[in-house]
């Protein structure tokens, strides 16, 4: 099991490649973002960022390269990734067209529990 160390990446790829049969949707992505920075990914459609994403969080394997996440390997210690990392993609939808913003609003446990931080909902949760 890794930890993270003081001043290291909490993110950072090296070489991170996916494609989907012969559809390659990232190519050799270098990426190191520093603690206590603000991140973002910024594309067009068909760019990468979700790919990206859902690499890092372990959901998809990648094609090539390598991706650590708070100090894990999302490949082999995927669940660690999700013990210190929350997901909820945009394009969630519980109910046809409804996003993932608006599911955790019609559950007045899972809104409230959000918005008081609760520990025992979302153990990292911050507003």
């Amino acid at each position: 099991m890794a930890s993270q160390q003081p001043g290291d990446a909490v993110i950072r790829t090296h070489g991170l490649t996916k494609s989907f049969d012969t559809t390659l949707a990232l190519d050799q992505l270098d990426l190191e973002v520093a603690r206590g920075c603000v991140f973002g990914f910024l594309g067009p459609n068909g760019a990468g960022k979700s790919t990206t994403i859902r690499l890092l969080m372990g959901l998809l394997n990648p094609t090539g390269g390598t991706a650590s996440v708070l100090g894990f390997d999302p490949v082999s210690e995927p669940q660690e990734v999700h013990r210190r990392v929350g997901y909820l993609p945009g394009d969630f939808a519980a109910y046809r067209d409804m996003t993932g913003g608006a599911t955790c609003g019609i559950s007045p446990t899972c809104e409230a529990a959000w918005m008081k931080g609760d520990p025992t909902i979302w153990p990292n949760a911050s507003n």
